[in-house]
């Protein structure tokens, strides 16, 4: 069985929401702790395995304008740019 769980995604990846990504981490946790424990009870298994695609870094307060570096250009091969990263090839 395969699960994808996207609530800290859905929060954390926008900015009208960003600030809510902590209480979503919370509310992830006891959503999958539920799921694991149906799973275990009813469909005849000793194991679960949770893991994830990737972490985050965030902070609730702003950053200092020293924690901060300005990506002039991108680079050529960047084949996709968001506001934290840029994907290249």
């Amino acid at each position: 069985m395969y699960v994808y769980h996207n609530v800290v995604d859905a929060r954390g990846d926008s900015a009208s929401t960003e600030s809510e990504t902590f209480a979503a981490v919370e509310d992830a946790i006891e959503e999958l702790d539920q799921l694991t424990r149906k799973v275990l009870m009813h469909l005849n298994t000793s194991t679960v395995l949770v893991t994830a695609d990737h972490g985050f870094l965030f902070q609730r307060s702003a950053l200092d304008a020293t924690d901060k570096t300005v990506l002039g250009d991108k680079p050529i091969t960047a084949f996709k740019t968001k506001k934290r990263s840029v994907a290249s090839g």
